[in-house]
């Protein structure tokens, strides 16, 4: 019981530091390339997004989304990982019904989705429902992650981590900067 024990705590420290502040990869043969972050809501002060270049566990140079945010706070996360190890896949989720405090975030996806963007009551804010990222990293100056939970399960999880093609991250990106630069309609209001 206390080697068990023992191996989910380096197994969640080691999730914890892949999922939130490293682009290395932790397994040599990954099942899937990057990771699912999911949503219910993100609301924060984002700051222009912007297209860039990097290796994800399985492509060199790949072109990704950043979204970055001075302050965000995040309402039902789910973030999920497959990885592989000496006895097979193994799956990793993590669960934080939030609220979630991160201050200079920043993630790069190679596919984002979300189900509508909103303007928050707090003024100079974005917020976006339904988010579903297929990120390669994510970084943050600080994060309050109140009542997370992570769990592991034996085998791969049936997860798409396909991404966009760059025609679609760039206007996706040209969107976002254009809702900042003008601000959301009454009609997005929430």
């Amino acid at each position: 019981m206390k080697k068990t024990k023992s191996f989910l705590l380096t197994a969640a420290f080691i999730a914890f530091n892949f999922c939130f502040f490293t682009n290395i990869s932790v397994a040599e043969s990954p099942v899937t390339d990057g990771f699912i972050i999911e949503a219910d809501r993100v609301e924060g002060a984002m700051l222009p997004p912007g297209i860039t270049a990097g290796d994800t566990a399985t492509k060199q140079n790949q072109v990704m989304l950043r979204l970055q945010y001075a302050d965000v706070t995040i309402y039902g996360l789910k973030i999920t990982k497959v990885l592989q190890t000496p006895e097979g896949p193994v799956t990793i989720h993590m669960n934080a019904p939030g609220p979630i405090q991160l201050k200079n975030m920043r993630v790069d996806a190679t596919k984002v989705n979300f189900g509508g963007i909103y303007v928050p009551e707090k003024a100079r804010q974005i917020g976006m429902k339904n988010v579903r990222l297929v990120a390669h990293q994510q970084l943050a100056d600080n994060a309050d992650l109140p009542g997370l939970n992570l769990s592991m399960e034996t085998g791969a999880a049936d997860i798409d981590t396909s991404g966009s093609d760059e025609e679609t991250l760039r206007k996706q990106a040209d969107q976002l900067t254009q809702l900042l630069q003008g601000g959301a309609s009454e009609q997005n209001k929430a």
